[in-house]
């Protein structure tokens, strides 16, 4: 952490939860930080001492990296599409990244195998009559949020289906289950 990198840091006294800023100046005991969005708010943080055995590593009181702005072109090819794959992976870094796409209009976030969907309070053109119809159709049309929703409907059906095999066999071994196993199937069916 030098001169000029940015770090997230917890708002103390504002409304914020995180506030990110820019490294001033860096000693052994604090670093001196500005606000990004305000230069003239700067403060300071000190050094948080190591406790015990644990390796002496500088951490600062409230203070994790910040991750670097993907540039157009990174965002244009979905490289924020999965959370993941951010270098620094921690509470402000993971709520900056979400807050990022959704501004964009992107509710949908992976983090790993589980998708994020953010309520964007408002009406997307996402459910539309027409999306829909031209889905149907087999037109061309590709619609980003068409792979999350069908990766995750995808995953629940191999889960189901799994666990209904899984039951299948159980009954078929006790024969006493024979009245449990036809309602099973008929509930699945109803279901699939």
């Amino acid at each position: 952490m030098e001169a000029g990198a940015h770090v997230w840091c917890i708002d103390n006294d504002g409304d914020e939860a995180w506030l990110l800023a820019e490294v001033l100046k860096k000693s052994d005991d604090q670093l001196e930080l500005s606000e990004v969005d305000k230069p003239e708010n700067t403060f300071i943080r000190k050094r948080v001492p190591a406790k015990g055995d644990e390796p002496v590593e500088l951490k600062y009181e409230g203070i994790e990296l910040a991750n670097t702005k993907l540039s157009e072109q990174d965002i244009a090819e979905g490289r924020d599409n999965d959370i993941i794959t951010l270098p620094h992976l921690h509470e402000p870094a993971l709520l900056h990244a979400i807050g990022e796409r959704f501004h964009r209009g992107e509710i949908y976030t992976w983090t790993g195998p589980v998708l994020i969907a953010v309520n964007p309070f408002q009406r997307l053109p996402l459910y539309t009559r027409n999306s829909f119809s031209l889905r149907l159709a087999g037109k061309s049309v590709f619609l980003p949020f068409w792979r999350e929703i069908y990766q995750v409907s995808a995953a629940f059906h191999l889960v189901l289906c799994r666990a209904l095999s899984m039951l299948l066999l159980k009954c078929a071994l006790d024969h006493y289950s024979f009245v449990l196993l036809s309602n099973v199937c008929s509930y699945a069916c109803r279901i699939l």
